[in-house]
């Protein structure tokens, strides 16, 4: 309102100078207007209208109308529509088509300028019933992307103006009376749009529509690509703002795989391949300008390839690494078999593998070099070069024979290259060039507990033991020819017949003695030489154990040329004691060394022993499973043994032990080689 009052405030000073100058006016002859009613008014628009009432003798340079505008308590500022020029008619009217808004009142003065003086007429009030939008002339660009700029040309006058793209208000960024600028809006999603302008509640559109450029995926630099991998797509209408564009690769499960734009053009896109994809067949799919476009063409990824693994050797349960390309980084679409078990996955990249060797409890390699194979969505790449386990304890295939635990097994020795072992349920003999065992002729007697057995030369001999069937303890002897595969009975044990003997072989002679008849915390000391040549026995020095040494089930093995013999039944008690004695033949003495460095040895019976190199190993079963000692000649050393199972029988070849082991739920056969590394 106030607006309104200065403006008429300002015609009215107008008016009382040209009366205060009347009589020089009109000596000089300026012109005098006169304001019209407004004619035609509709909702196109209203007319304005003027007549001279003296047009004068001076030169107009311009003339027209000015009026202001309100709705209740807003208003507009000052309109001016200016005619140039020196018009020579006595009226002059002016159809305002644009700019007004309906049930508005606007005061409106014609006007005539001189070089001079700015001349009004008296205000003439109306109500507008509108007019047409505002005057469009041209827009450009004609097409785009989502949140580009679109800049409108027309006559806006001062008013401020609403721009709509098929119904949805662009942002203004920037306006004139010749020119408005504005965002592209964000949810525009038809192909093509109008554009349409309001002033004050008038709106105009345009004829021509705006186009929203719809990407299209024409075609792909290779179809074949590695996971991981750089990949370029051709097609036209990408928007060069990689953040308003969205790419994906749909698997054959349907899942959307977002993609990384390295670069994009309108007609090319740089991306790269997802490393948690879940098909080896892909599509490519691209979200733009709130467009959804699907490739035709499919992208298959290549078939896993292994370049090189480290380390090339290692024990098991410990890190294996694998590098080479278009490794899915899915475990579940990802695998790793080391000789075709599969391993752990503890990391995984597109290009590199890092897996667990698997353990060996539950599995069996097929040899110590082993394959190493990726698997990714069921095709395989296997390495050129094999994995060297290094476990000292090496697992081979299983017994093909079964021994009882409460029989158990007689013993187990080697013969020229091969491996014998003798017990209740027969003779066998194992071939480790060719992982052969062959079932050989099993002692002709009744069978029987516990007997002494040793090696003398190239033959076996078995002698004692305890007959289950006849109730009785035994004494006869018996010779094996391994080579014949024939037994043969020879002189009887001379001493008392008796189970659990002490038995080795040195050069020509075999020893049986020690053991027990009827108890065995009450067991004998005689210990006896077998001469192979002659077929005769002799008796030699005693064991020393007495009261609570070891007496029974006694362990030995050869070292150096003397027997290591130890871990044997209590002479007062069942527990087992760890006294060890060194037996030297060329002086027929027995020697006590150190003891076994592991306290009291309850139900440790009996032992298993082998000698590698200059190391006497032994192995006492059961509650100190997890436990192996080796002796040098001078102290004693344990070492950890994985196994955690009792041991059966045990041979050496090429210092390399062979060992029966009581497993679940079968008979497990282990190599125990110390010269891999620690």
């Amino acid at each position: 309102m106030r607006k309104v009052i200065g403006f008429l405030c300002c015609l009215c000073l107008v008016v009382v100078n040209l009366s205060c100058e009347e009589d020089v006016i009109y000596s000089r002859n300026y012109p005098r207007l006169k304001t019209l009613p407004v004619t035609e008014i509709s909702a196109e628009g209203a007319r304005l209208n003027a007549e001279f009432l003296l047009r004068g003798d001076t030169e107009i340079i311009s003339y027209g109308f000015v009026f202001i505008s309100g709705s209740g308590n807003n208003f507009e500022e000052l309109r001016r529509v200016v005619i140039p020029g020196n018009i020579q008619d006595e009226s002059f009217s002016v159809f305002i088509g644009s700019g007004l808004a309906s049930n508005w009142r606007y005061w409106v003065r014609a006007f005539v300028e001189t070089d001079d003086f700015m001349v009004y007429g008296e205000e003439v009030l109306f109500r507008s019933l509108g007019s047409s939008g505002p005057e469009l002339l041209s827009f450009s660009p004609k097409e785009g992307h989502l949140t580009d700029t679109l800049r409108i040309k027309g006559v806006f006058e001062n008013y401020s103006v609403k721009v709509e793209i098929d119904q949805f208000e662009a942002p203004v960024l920037e306006f004139n009376s010749e020119e408005v600028s504005v965002l592209i809006p964000e949810s525009l999603s038809n192909e093509k749009a109008q554009v349409s302008v309001s002033a004050i509640g008038n709106t105009s559109t345009f004829e021509e529509l705006f186009t929203l450029l719809r990407p299209t995926i024409n075609s792909f630099d290779t179809p074949e690509v590695s996971i991981g991998s750089e990949m370029v797509i051709n097609g036209a209408n990408f928007n060069p703002l990689p953040d308003q564009v969205e790419l994906f690769f749909l698997d054959t499960e349907g899942t959307l795989h977002p993609a990384e734009i390295l670069s994009i053009s309108e007609n090319q896109i740089v991306t790269r391949i997802p490393e948690d994809i879940n098909s080896k067949v892909l599509q490519v799919i691209i979200h733009q300008n709130n467009f959804e476009v699907i490739g035709e063409q499919e992208v298959t990824i290549n078939d896993p390839k292994v370049d090189s693994f480290f380390p090339l050797s290692g024990k098991t349960n410990t890190e294996i690494t694998i590098q080479g390309s278009s490794f899915a980084s899915s475990a579940t679409n990802t695998k790793v078999r080391i000789d075709g078990y599969e391993a752990e996955i503890v990391e995984i990249s597109s290009s590199e593998i890092v897996a667990i060797v698997p353990k060996q409890v539950k599995r069996i390699y097929s040899s110590r070099d082993v394959s190493v194979e990726v698997e990714v969505f069921s095709v395989r790449a296997q390495a050129s070069d094999t994995f060297r386990i290094t476990d000292k304890w090496f697992r081979i295939n299983d017994l093909p024979f079964f021994i009882e635990r409460d029989l158990g097994v007689w013993k187990g020795l080697s013969i020229d290259q091969k491996g014998y072992v003798l017990f209740d349920g027969g003779t066998w003999s194992y071939n480790p060039q060719t992982g052969q065992w062959d079932e050989l002729t099993a002692f002709p007697e009744s069978m029987r507990r516990n007997p002494g057995i040793l090696p003398i030369n190239n033959k076996i001999y078995l002698g004692t033991g305890y007959d289950s069937s006849l109730g009785i303890h035994m004494k006869d002897f018996w010779e094996y020819d391994v080579i014949n595969d024939i037994w043969v009975q020879k002189t009887d044990y001379p001493g008392e017949a008796r189970t659990g003997a002490l038995s080795f072989g040195l050069g020509t002679s075999g020893y049986i003695g020690a053991g027990y008849i009827n108890n065995p915390s009450s067991g004998l000391t005689d210990v006896w030489r077998y001469d192979s040549t002659t077929d005769n026995w002799s008796q030699v020095a005693d064991h020393p154990g007495s009261g609570t040494r070891s007496l029974s089930y006694l362990a030995s093995t050869i070292l150096n040329g003397e027997a290591i013999v130890g871990i044997g039944l209590g002479g007062v008690s069942v527990t087992s004691s760890n006294d060890f004695y060194k037996y030297n033949a060329n002086s027929d003495q027995w020697l006590q060394i150190a003891d076994y460095p592991y306290g009291t040895l309850s139900g440790r019976y009996p032992a298993v022993a082998f000698t590698i190199g200059n190391r006497a190993y032994f192995k006492p079963p059961w509650e100190d499973a997890r436990r192996i000692g080796f002796y040098d000649g001078n102290t004693w050393t344990l070492e950890d043994d994985p196994l955690n199972s009792s041991y059966y029988f045990s041979f050496v070849i090429d210092n390399v032990a062979y060992i029966g082991v009581e497993g679940v739920p079968g008979q497990e056969f282990w190599t125990y080689d110390v010269s891999q590394p620690d």
